[in-house]
């Protein structure tokens, strides 16, 4: 058999491959590592060949390198490349010792080469399949949320409290960010609907912020956002439910915290306060907190939903005078 061909191949495609790799990381001192991954890599893929019978094809003209051997080499750089990531711990040139064990480990994975090259591809392929699947499945949740929300909302559904259900166990399946889409759609529907005063539109939309509320993690980034949208949908509807809708928006206010953000939160619940006869601290604070809204001018034109027809502003003058009295 013609080993020097063999061998000749191993360590030019060895070389060529050290070569390269060594010219990019020269100046580490770790630059031996490369060159002994991809030689030793080369010759544990020689050594599998061997074994195989893979290397040499005999004929009448005598011995011939086929093309599997380059294979071969080429499968055991890859194996050592891929052994030599997957084993853990730091590889630094301590001792003797420690050369050896990056050669050890290199011809191992070069002599493996094959099957460890097929199982990385595998892996590869099997990842790609599930995030795949995940894909689909999130686009058949997100399909199915769609459908029972755009039911609620303009109440197609045949029994309310199966489409209720079915909007609870949708919404819950539904993906984080389907859930915000959901959420950004319904919260339009109901500025819109509040805007029109058609308080039916917007009673329509009490369920679905339930739904989400109840789906979204109290530790949300999110979730004082799910808790003011359903405060003010109670707030709004046909009867107002002053108490719940304040409950939600101390609740809204604690989870967002002293921020400078969403300080719409104050507003409406000083509008529950005062509507519940409320007039004390408290409710000064939040119409101060209030006042520095951008738009602050028109909120304080909202006429309470009070006897006395007072607006926003006049109850905040007439807070400030009490507490200077």
């Amino acid at each position: 058999m013609n080993f020097r061909s063999v061998f000749g191949i191993g360590v030019f495609v060895g070389g060529f491959f050290a070569t390269v790799f060594f010219a990019a990381v020269a100046d580490s001192d770790d630059a031996w590592i490369p060159a002994a991954v991809f030689f030793s890599g080369a010759f544990g893929g020689l050594l599998y060949g061997t074994q195989s019978g893979s290397l040499l094809a005999m004929s009448n003209e005598g011995a011939k390198v086929q093309l599997g051997t380059l294979g071969d080499v080429l499968f055991g750089i890859a194996g050592a490349i891929v052994a030599f990531v997957i084993v853990p711990g730091e590889f630094v040139a301590k001792d003797v010792w420690m050369r050896l064990n990056v050669v050890g480990v290199a011809i191992l994975g070069g002599y493996a080469g094959r099957a460890l090259v097929v199982a990385g591809v595998q892996k590869t392929l099997g990842e790609i399949e599930g995030r795949t699947k995940r894909l689909e499945s999130d686009a058949k949740s997100a399909s199915d949320a769609q459908a029972v929300v755009s039911a609620q909302l303009t109440m197609t559904g045949e029994d309310p409290d199966q489409t209720e259900r079915a909007l609870s166990a949708a919404i819950q399946n539904a993906p984080e960010s389907v859930r915000l889409g959901i959420l950004a759609q319904v919260q339009n529907v109901r500025s819109v609907a509040f805007r029109n005063g058609t308080s039916a539109e917007i009673e329509r939309t009490i369920p679905i912020f339930r739904a989400l509320l109840e789906s979204e993690p109290a530790t949300s980034a999110n979730y004082h956002r799910y808790l003011a949208q359903l405060a003010y949908a109670l707030k709004d509807q046909t009867n107002p439910d002053w108490e719940q809708s304040r409950e939600l928006l101390t609740q809204a206010i604690h989870v967002r915290g002293p921020t400078g953000t969403f300080r719409e939160y104050e507003f409406n619940r000083a509008v529950c306060s005062l509507a519940l006869g409320d007039r004390g601290d408290r409710e000064l604070h939040d119409l101060e907190v209030a006042e520095s809204h951008p738009r602050w001018n028109k909120l304080k034109s909202v006429e309470l939903p009070t006897e006395e027809k007072q607006t926003i502003g006049e109850c905040l003058d007439a807070l400030r005078e009490r507490r200077t009295s």
